[in-house]
This record gives structure tokens, sequence and C-alpha cells, in this order.
């Protein structure tokens, strides 16, 4: 999902696992609302059999990331979707040696 090229992103269901690639303008009110957008479709989704979603975000600073990711965790907690806690630096985890798969 990109800001300025909303025709890239197709709504499609194909698979029970999806993955969507977010593109952030430096925490812009309009990231938020397409964040909201975001999570209303993935409540969706899930009700229509998805079982995994992986979201991930970019940000020309990297450290807003963040803040769109907490956003959509909370959207998705009220509507009685809790996920993963996204992880944070300051939490003492180790990353793994290897890569992990997505799928």
């Amino acid at each position: 999902d990109t800001a300025g090229r909303r025709d890239c992103a197709h709504m499609h269901l194909t698979t029970r696992k999806t993955l969507v690639r977010f593109v952030g303008n430096a925490l812009h009110p309009s990231d938020f609302e397409r964040v909201d957008r975001w999570a209303d479709r993935l409540i969706q989704w899930t009700q229509r059999g998805v079982e995994q979603a992986f979201f991930f975000f970019h940000q020309q600073d990297e450290a807003q990331t963040l803040d769109l990711a907490e956003h959509l965790e909370r959207r998705l907690a009220a509507a009685g979707r809790p996920v993963l806690e996204p992880w944070r630096a300051a939490s003492g985890f180790i990353p793994p040696g290897e890569q992990l798969g997505l799928f």
C-alpha cells in the first residue's frame, strides 16, 4: 500500500495467508487513515478464513514504523483481534542466527 498509488494494491484473497507492504508518508494523518482501512480489511478477511497476516511497515525514517504498527495493533485489539506485540529493541530479544521463513 502506497499513498500515491492506490491502484497498485488488489484486494482479492487467494490463500489463507496474506502479506501487506505498507509504505508510510512520515506519519502524515493519511497514514493513520490508511492503517485504519487495513485494520477493517484484515478483520473482514479473518472472518472469511485468513489465518495469518504479515504486515510490513516502511517509512523514510524507519524509527517511525513502530508508531504505525502500534496503531494497527490497537485497532485490531479493540475489535477483539489481538496480535503479537511488535518487537521492541528494549525487549531484550536477540534475533536468531538465521532468518526465519514467512510461510
